[in-house]
């Protein structure tokens, strides 16, 4: 899709790595990946990874905690649109990682008022329909040394 997938191991270590497959497979593999069902199990790994709350995983899913917290017990499948908002969540994490060359550069400017946005902090946008896609666009221009 975008090439963020040069952390594949990653991928593999919060995917396993038969989902991690159909995801490479085609520009559009996350919808297969999500179809084929994948268990709450991959939250919790997905939060450990990235060292998130799961109150912000909860914002991000828009999700009560107790609700995440149900879900991961009962290692529960996951609906599609949770699935593939997970997956767009971490190739965006693993791409503005690479880009912003830190875990803690990428969270720190995550959580700060921008300019090109406004005055609102990126992770506001992350809870917001279309939102991962923009804040990526951003990671892009700052990659690409356009001020952002």
């Amino acid at each position: 899709m975008m090439g963020y997938i040069d952390g594949d191991n990653e991928m593999k270590h919060i995917f396993g790595a038969s989902v991690v497959n159909d995801f490479m497979d085609t520009p559009y593999g996350f919808v297969l990946a999500a179809n084929k069902g994948l268990t709450a199990s991959i939250i919790q790994r997905f939060r450990e990874y990235f060292g998130l709350s799961l109150a912000k995983i909860s914002s991000f899913l828009s999700v009560s905690e107790p609700t995440i917290y149900r879900w991961i017990q009962d290692d529960r499948s996951l609906d599609k649109n949770t699935s593939i908002k997970l997956m767009e969540l971490t190739q965006l994490f693993q791409y503005a990682i690479q880009v912003f060359r830190s875990k803690k550069a990428f969270f720190s400017w995550l959580g700060q008022s921008n300019i090109t946005l406004g005055g609102i902090a990126p992770i506001e946008l992350l809870e917001v329909p279309e939102g991962i896609g923009k804040v990526r666009d951003l990671v892009g221009r700052i990659e690409y040394g356009v001020y952002s």
